[in-house]
């Protein structure tokens, strides 16, 4: 019906409950747990400091063109701050989350990071980011200026 065979679905299935996403009941079917708050709170404790890892990291290994990257990114979180353009904001924190972990070089952190978005429902956007544009601006400006 849908082309896909029995294996990959079961691997992604398996996946799934590894990674807390979903229960399996045998014999019963599947279950979305509810969201639990104190876990929640855990994990965004536990993400923050792997981001301060993974920041640190960045900003002693990236290349001289990652730094160009960097700064461009930091002139832009400016701009889309100035307009509170939250499209652009997102956007831009993306990026600068997806460079974080390359100039890091730390396939752990990455992991742990990618596994974290994966558990908090979100596409990447780090706490290093703040909702509100006005000031200076959101972390993520100061980080990748600061690794700049």
């Amino acid at each position: 019906m849908t082309g896909i065979g029995r294996t990959p679905i079961r691997e992604a299935i398996q996946r799934l409950s590894r990674e807390h996403l979903i229960l399996i009941m045998p014999q019963r079917g599947l279950l979305v747990p509810e969201i639990d708050v104190k876990k929640q709170l855990k994990l965004l404790r536990t993400r923050r400091e792997v981001e301060r890892l993974v920041c640190r990291s960045a900003a002693k290994s990236a290349t001289p063109q990652e730094r160009d990257v960097f700064a461009q990114l930091a002139a832009e979180f400016k701009e889309a701050s100035k307009r509170n353009d939250d499209v652009s904001f997102v956007r831009l924190d993306r990026e600068f989350n997806e460079l974080c972990l390359i100039a890091a070089r730390n396939e752990f952190a990455e992991a742990a990071m990618r596994l974290m978005h994966a558990w908090l429902g979100d596409s990447g956007t780090s706490t290093t980011s703040s909702s509100g544009h006005s000031g200076d601006g959101p972390a993520a400006w100061r980080v990748a200026k600061a690794i700049a």
